[in-house]
């Protein structure tokens, strides 16, 4: 019998394959990818239009994304009903819409300030069924979050998914005096810079479809992941989920985005694909325009988790280990460099009072340098 060594063939061809692996950097002028980008929502929720406009940028570009300012942006209705959107910052329009109704379609017509006209497509009003639960699971790297929801009508097959998560957090220590032009003074509760709360909108992709499924159900789907250890998770967090449902040409625009932006750079990904969307131009019907503008109603939900809801395997105290404690004693206070060290408490001798104070470097003791505020969000439970 003869016997085969396939093992050195299969050696051969993992090697191979990645050999051919190399990064290919395309010939792209400025010119080429300056593309008008559009990303337009009308909510009939709150009967309220956010129409934002942008222009690419190379891919290798360290620039920020420009934005498309100074446009003429308004929304239709086909009854010829018209309703002006005004820049309330750069390259952001909005605006008031009376009267959305699902029987109505609606679409987007922008002139920018080079006189170059643009619109979409008119598109329906998608009603968004409610989140049927918004819950945690506890794993043992961390904790995610996912929703559920169903549509009894089975008209939303296709959903989207934004979020806003916050959360609470503490400094490493809390600094109870502070440097002033006439010295050192007690810090007033006040004027703590111990709690912060920080606040980040979702920046992903999240969709999904129903529609090679019986039932128009989601079941589970994961919003976020947030590991164990993380400052996120070191006193409270809440996260605020936004669902929308999509028209089928709607999914399959975001779908394709997000594989193109999201899944590539593996030898299995998907290859780069040209992602316009329904925005296309007026002035120059050859003119390539990226962008979607949609309607439909908002569903929201929000959740809250305390560190005191935690199983045991997830109690791990948030620390940053290069945070230590100095002193400095009263008569070297006026060499203490107040750029980089803050106060933290007085030490104290029996019969002198204070003697010398704790210090520490600014990015352990004001919660603010973590990119939050002191201020608590209104809602805060």
């Amino acid at each position: 019998m003869k016997i085969i060594n396939r093992s050195g063939g299969l050696f051969f061809m993992i090697f191979m394959l990645g050999a051919c692996v190399e990064p290919y950097d395309p010939p792209l002028k400025y010119s080429d990818v300056n593309y008008l980008v559009v990303d337009g929502f009308l909510s009939s929720s709150e009967g309220y239009a956010t129409v934002r406009l942008t222009r690419t940028l190379p891919v290798k570009s360290g620039e920020a994304i420009p934005a498309e300012s100074g446009a003429m942006v308004r929304l239709e209705d086909e009854l010829g009903a018209v309703f002006p959107l005004s820049e309330t910052q750069s390259g952001v329009y909005q605006g008031n819409v009376s009267g959305v109704t699902p029987e109505n379609r609606y679409r987007v017509v922008i002139r920018t300030k080079d006189n170059r006209e643009y619109t979409s497509d008119l598109v329906v009003v998608m009603e968004a069924p409610a989140i049927d639960s918004l819950h945690y699971s506890f794993l043992d790297d961390g904790v995610e979050f996912a929703v559920t929801t169903h549509d009894p009508t089975g008209a939303a097959r296709h959903y989207r998914w934004d979020y806003v998560e916050t959360y609470e957090y503490n400094s490493n220590f809390n600094s109870l005096f502070k440097f002033t032009p006439i010295g050192v003074e007690f810090r007033h509760p006040s004027e703590s810079i111990y709690t912060c709360w920080r606040t980040n909108e979702s920046t992903g992709l999240l969709v999904t479809t129903t529609k090679h499924l019986d039932e128009a159900v989601v079941s589970n789907f994961p919003i976020t992941f947030i590991p164990k250890g993380s400052i996120k998770l070191s006193v409270k967090y809440s996260l605020l989920v936004k669902q929308q449902a999509l028209t089928e040409e709607a999914y399959d625009y975001w779908l394709n985005l997000q594989k193109t932006t999201e899944q590539l750079g593996g030898l299995f990904d998907p290859l780069p694909s040209e992602v316009l969307g329904n925005i296309r131009g007026i002035t120059n019907p050859g003119e390539k325009v990226i962008g979607f503008f949609s309607a439909g109603s908002v569903q929201e939900s929000r959740i809250f988790l305390r560190r005191g809801e935690f199983p045991k395997h997830m109690i791990v105290i948030y620390n940053n280990p290069s945070c230590m404690l100095d002193t400095v004693a009263i008569p070297d206070l006026p060499g203490v460099f107040t750029d980089f060290v803050l106060l933290v408490d007085a030490i104290y001798a029996p019969g002198a009072g204070i003697v010398a104070y704790t210090t520490s470097q600014i990015s352990c003791v004001d919660c603010r340098t973590f990119g939050g505020t002191r201020d608590r969000p209104s809602f805060w439970e």
